[in-house]
């Protein structure tokens, strides 16, 4: 008797689970965090892989090559039984893999009309050693695919990602609390010598007169429910492509201040040598022409790096171009991800005699 109940005990307990039989997502989402791509002798590079839990934990975001042209986000997600990845390139439609083995990590499209270079198979080779190798099949022709695999290493346990964040923010905050100061005090200097140097300020939007915009046309972004910008993620949202910009000559000791936040475009500060046409027809072209110099050498150039909650404070010292025409461009020549940027107004600081 004691021996039958045993067996139905044991035959109602469930095994521990090993590493490969569990959940397929919950394999995928254990990856979460920062990783380097490794060359052949497994040393880390410059090229990024991040793995996101998103959708409350109904999918995961891979990106490879991430803020690099060759940009890839895949995301895997939950349908029904089975993992479906739906993978997202610059230069293509979206692909979808069916799960084909979910112990294994393995999907392929199934499509018989699949272009070269796309993507046809996917497989994931997670390892306990902080490592991972991703492995894919594109469709070259004749049913042939080529092979490519990918190996990443953990840049850091994801769980001191966000005390690194922390500190970061504070440390953003104190030195913040310092720029304000500073500030303060340059102003209160300025006021207490205006008897002995007056100054003039001229303050221009990118809504305003004097702009030239070709292109998506800006739309009002309120940062801090106080600031407003002009911001480029419009009706197209990051595919949608802008260009702006505005001339002047600048006086004695000027300077120009203003404030970016947002993705991977820029914002240019010329010498205005060659006025640029009336009429642009490709703002991708313009924007390659203006950054080798044809209209003129860029004096200071900043990209947007993400900063989707964080104001980039910016002023460019103008003094050793006194009297010469300078222009500022504002160019959104992206269309992939975090193709956008938004900019408060410019102000332009020289003596007031000039």
């Amino acid at each position: 008797m004691w021996t039958l109940f045993l067996i139905a005990v044991s035959a109602l307990t469930p095994a521990a689970e090993t590493t490969s039989q569990k959940a397929p997502l919950a394999r995928i989402a254990a990856l979460a965090g920062d990783w380097s791509l490794v060359d052949a002798q497994g040393e880390a590079t410059d090229l990024r892989a991040t793995y996101v839990v998103i959708a409350g934990g109904a999918a995961v975001m891979e990106t490879l090559f991430a803020e690099s042209p060759n940009e890839t986000v895949t995301i895997y997600h939950q349908d029904g039984p089975r993992v479906t990845v739906t993978h997202l390139t610059a230069r293509g439609a979206p692909v979808r893999l069916e799960d084909v083995d979910g112990a294994d990590l393995t999907w392929h499209s199934g499509s018989e009309s699949a272009k070269a270079g796309q993507l046809v198979g996917l497989s994931l080779v997670p390892d306990r050693g902080g490592k991972v190798r991703i492995e894919w099949s594109l469709a070259s022709g004749n049913d042939a695919t080529d092979m490519r695999a990918f190996d990443l290493r953990r840049d850091r346990p994801a769980a001191h990602l966000y005390s690194e964040v922390a500190r970061m923010r504070v440390r953003l905050e104190a030195l913040a609390s310092e720029l304000d100061r500073r500030m303060k005090h340059e102003v209160e200097v300025t006021r207490k010598g205006e008897s002995k140097r007056a100054l003039r300020e001229t303050i221009t939007s990118p809504f305003g007169a004097g702009w030239s915009v070709t292109g998506v046309p800006f739309r009002q972004l309120l940062h801090d429910q106080t600031v407003r910008y002009a911001s480029t993620f419009a009706a197209e949202g990051d595919a949608g492509m802008t260009l702006a910009h505005y001339g002047f000559r600048a006086g004695a000791n000027a300077r120009i201040r203003f404030s970016a936040l947002g993705g991977h475009a820029y914002v240019a500060l010329v010498l205005d040598d060659k006025a640029p046409p009336r009429k642009i027809r490709s703002i991708p072209e313009f924007s390659r022409e203006l950054l080798e110099g044809d209209y003129g050498p860029v004096i200071e150039r900043v990209v947007g790096r993400k900063w989707k909650d964080y104001a980039a404070a910016i002023e460019w010292d103008l003094e050793r171009f006194e009297g010469k025409g300078l222009r500022i461009y504002v160019v959104d020549a992206e269309t992939n991800y975090y193709g956008q940027i938004a900019v408060s107004d410019f102000s332009i600081v020289e003596d007031a005699e000039n």
